[in-house]
Formats: structure tokens, C-alpha cells, sequence
């Protein structure tokens, strides 16, 4: 026994020579060595597999570690390292692997402490055991049909559904975004319910909200946690302090048409304070806004909040919202052009009505760009002040036509007409015409029907006489006296 260990040994030392590698556990390698068998391999979750296997007892071999090989491919396993010791343990478990990945395993026992002026021995490797790590599962879901509902200046109430969770998994706990822009949430708070309010906030401000669950999985072992992608986003407005003495304001916001994906147009609201209004998109992912210029980025359902926050007389506005649906584009667009005549020029305060047309037939859409000077509200333009009012006419498009290119027109405000001095004249010279009228019409009257009076002498001292009136038959009664001093006579209506 002792020449034959001395003939391993020397050729050991006569390997390490040719090699230029000392005497260690590879270089040591025979095949007379007893070698471990039953190798069994098993995978422990996404990142873990488990290794057993026995060895024989041999009189004059006893094991002094094991070595264990594994590769992703058969017959490329390098060593991984040994078992720990003592000699008689037969199993391992190597970790950090990755998931759903295939792996090789070989084991081999080595004899002797390599230590030891001896050396040791390695046995040849047994026979190759493939396993595979688990997949990891799709992200775990996220919580569902989140809602936001305001409570009054500083609270907002979020409601959700919790999501079923994969096998092995748990939820444990929910975290809760906020932001004052969509897709601008950050760590707010979080939950153990499927509800939560959140509080401090600012009155009259629109918050957006999302929600992810934690999810606790014990497959692997220590239990790990894993945070879900997040909710759909939901919004709300903290109701505004209510300060006495400011006017109040709505905003009118029209629907929008639908379109297609990678078109850009512009939107239009009206606040009956005449404040200028601006926008957002309470879903970035799928539309973004910049001013009044909306641009559909990929398919889905584009929403549109239309805002004015009030100023020292008026209240902030409640948030008005339009939503349409982004299709995929389908073919080209065809191309429109907006006609539209220059407004003429209008005094203050006068109303006129504008007029454009699309050559697609599609409604177009005013907006004034100089809303100091001049309101539009539909086709209407209302002036306010002296000065340059600037209207552009729009037409937003749909999933058959692009957006059309503006129009923009001008027209010059003038003073305030003065009304009352003008409708004074008028009036006047109404009344002077009406009584020279009169006066012609009296005077040809009286030309017409004077009365032509023929006399007729009457024998006898004065009396009463008869006299007849030519053209209608009228007779009166008069009384004939000489004059004194005239040789005429005086006619006198004598009385009855």
C-alpha cells in the first residue's frame, strides 16, 4: 500500500514538473480514486440549486472534501469551488444563479490533505446532472380602478382594488404617489388597506395620484419583497378656501375629435371671466400639451384638463376635462386649409360675428389671441378695449384629416361711438320734419276746403241773414252792420 501511494505521489510531482503547476488538488487527479455517484441536483426557486450525492465507502480512501462543477453547457462545467468541511458531508446548495436558466453539475471527492507534505488525491468527476432555476413570474399586478375624490381644501380620499396575487406571494402593504402634474408622482404615504386619505394639501389644487402593492415571497429563502408597477393614475381638486368678495367663473371646454397617433394641434377654452385658460394632459403617456398645442404620442385615450386659478377678483375655475381616443394612422391624412375673411373694424363694446371655413367641411374654431382687447365665445367676438384684437381660426383635424394650419386675422378696435348726441340729432331732426310735414299738409288742406262765402244784398234795415257755403252745404247765420268809418262791411258770426 505504501509503494503504491508512493508511485501516485511521484507522478503527481512528475505532472507538476511537465506543467509548471505545483502539486495541488487538480494536478492530483486520478482515476483510481473512488468516485461520487447518485449525484441529484434540484432547483431551489429563481436563483438556488441544491446538490446530493453518496460515496461509497472504499477501504484506504477517505474523503477530504468534494469539488463540485457547473457550467451552462454539458461537458463545460469549471469548478466552483469545494464542499465545506467535514469530509463526510454529501450535499451543497450553490446560489446567485439565474433564472429560468439551465445548469451542468459534476462532483469529484478528493483524498488527502492537499496541505499536507503527502498531497492529496481527486477523484474523476461524476457522471453530469442538468437542473433548471425557476423563471421569475411577470411583474406581480398592480392595484386596479384607483380613484381620487376630494373631501374639502386639504383632504383627498383614495379608494383602489387589490390585486391577486401569484403563487408563494403575498401583499403585504401599498405605497401611495402624489404629484401636482401627471407622471410627476413621488413617495407620499402608504397603506395596509385598500384606502387611504391623504391630507395636508393645498386648497384649489389638482393632485394626481398612483398606487403600487408590495408583494412578500418566501419561495426564495430569506423572504424577499417585490413593489408592483404602478396603478392607473387618478386626479382631484382640493376644494378652494372660499374668500368672500370674489367673483365666480366657469370654464366652457367643447369636446375634441378623435385622432391619430403623431399629430399635433391646438385647443381652445373660454372662462367667462375672460382670464386666459391653460391646459395639461392628465395622461402624458399617451398625449403631452405645451401652451394650447396638444401632440398625440402613441394609441389610447388622451385626456385634456382645462384650468384657470382665478386672480384677485375672481375665484379659480372649476378643472373642466375632455377626453378622445388616439388610433393608430391608417394610410396618409388628407390635408385641409382654412379660409378666413379679416374681421372689419368695430368700435368698443360692439359685437361682431366671425366667419371661416374649412375645405375639409369640418367646424372651425376661434380663439383671440389678445384677450385684454377681445373675448371670443364661438363665432362671437366681443371688443372691450381700444387697441389690435388678433383672432386665429383653428380646425384640430380627426382620424381622416390632418390638423389645418391657423389662421390668424387682425382688425383695429376703435373708440366708444357717441351714441346718445347722435340719437339726440336724430330725434330732432325727426321732430322738424315731422311738424314741416304737418304744416304742408294743413296748409294744402286749408287750400283745398276754404270756404268760398258769396253775399247777397238784403233790402231792409240789418238783420240776421242766411249764408251759403259753396262745396259742402253748410248755411250759417251771420249779422251785416255798416262801418262807421269803412265803406267794407264786417262780417260777424252772430251767436245763437
Amino acid at each position: 500500500m505504501a509503494r503504491r501511494w508512493l508511485w501516485r505521489l511521484l507522478g503527481a510531482w512528475l505532472t507538476a514538473a511537465v506543467v509548471g503547476w505545483p502539486a495541488t488538488l487538480a494536478g492530483a487527479a486520478t482515476y483510481d480514486a473512488p468516485v461520487p455517484g447518485g449525484l441529484h441536483v434540484t432547483a431551489v426557486g429563481s436563483s438556488q440549486i441544491s446538490l446530493s450525492w453518496i460515496l461509497a465507502q472504499t477501504a484506504g480512501w477517505q474523503p477530504f472534501q468534494y469539488n463540485v462543477y457547473m457550467g451552462t453547457s454539458p461537458g463545460g462545467e469549471p469548478p466552483v469551488g469545494g464542499t465545506s468541511s467535514p469530509s463526510s458531508s454529501t450535499s451543497d446548495t450553490v446560489t446567485g444563479l439565474a433564472s429560468g436558466t439551465t445548469y451542468y453539475f459534476k462532483v469529484s471527492a478528493v483524498y488527502g490533505n492537499c496541505a499536507d507534505p503527502d498531497g492529496c488525491v481527486e477523484s474523476a468527476q461524476s457522471t453530469e446532472v442538468p437542473a433548471t432555476t425557476t423563471a421569475e413570474s411577470v411583474p406581480p399586478a398592480p392595484p386596479t380602478g384607483l380613484t381620487a375624490t376630494a373631501v374639502d381644501s386639504s383632504r383627498i380620499n383614495l379608494s383602489w382594488t387589490a390585486p391577486a396575487p401569484p403563487a408563494g406571494a403575498s401583499v403585504t402593504g401599498y405605497k401611495i404617489y402624489a404629484g401636482t402634474s401627471p407622471g410627476g408622482e413621488s413617495t407620499a404615504g402608504s397603506s395596509s388597506a385598500t384606502s387611504d386619505t391623504v391630507t395636508g394639501l393645498s386648497s384649489g389644487t389638482t393632485y394626481y395620484f398612483e398606487v403600487t402593492a408590495i408583494y412578500q415571497s418566501c419561495i426564495d429563502k430569506p423572504c424577499q419583497d417585490r413593489e408592483s408597477p404602478r396603478s392607473n393614475e387618478a386626479h382631484a381638486t382640493t376644494d378652494r378656501t372660499v374668500i368672500h368678495g370674489l367673483k365666480s367663473q366657469v370654464i366652457d371646454f367643447g369636446p375634441l375629435a378623435n385622432h391619430v397617433a403623431g399629430v399635433s394641434f391646438t385647443v381652445s377654452a373660454l372662462a367667462s371671466s375672460g382670464l386666459p385658460v391653460s391646459f395639461s394632459s392628465a395622461t402624458p403617456r399617451v398625449c403631452s400639451v405645451a401652451d394650447s398645442q396638444v401632440t398625440t404620442l402613441r394609441r389610447g385615450r388622451c385626456t385634456i384638463t382645462a384650468t384657470q386659478n382665478g386672480n384677485a377678483d375672481y375665484s379659480r375655475a372649476p378643472d373642466q376635462t375632455q377626453s378622445f381616443r388616439v388610433k393608430r394612422a391608417v394610410g396618409r391624412l388628407h390635408p385641409q386649409t382654412i379660409t378666413f375673411a379679416r374681421p372689419a373694424d368695430v368700435a368698443v363694446r360692439q359685437p361682431d360675428r366671425l366667419s371661416a371655413a374649412a375645405s375639409s367641411g369640418l367646424p372651425v374654431s376661434f380663439r383671440s389671441d389678445t384677450p385684454d382687447v377681445c373675448s371670443v365665445a364661438g363665432p362671437q367676438v366681443t371688443t372691450l378695449k381700444r387697441g389690435t384684437c388678433m383672432i386665429t381660426a383653428s380646425q384640430a383635424g380627426n382620424t381622416r384629416y390632418a390638423p389645418a394650419p391657423d389662421q390668424t386675422r387682425s382688425f383695429q378696435v376703435g373708440p366708444v361711438t357717441p351714441w346718445a348726441p347722435r340719437t339726440l340729432v336724430i330725434a330732432l331732426a325727426a321732430l322738424v320734419l315731422a311738424a314741416a310735414a304737418g304744416v304742408v299738409l294743413v296748409r294744402r288742406w286749408l287750400r283745398i276746403h276754404r270756404p268760398n262765402i258769396r253775399v247777397k244784398p238784403h233790402p231792409g234795415a240789418p238783420g240776421a241773414v242766411r249764408m251759403r257755403r259753396t262745396g259742402t252745404d253748410v248755411t250759417d247765420t251771420v249779422r251785416i252792420e255798416p262801418h262807421p268809418a269803412q265803406v267794407s262791411s264786417q262780417l260777424e258770426r252772430a251767436q245763437p
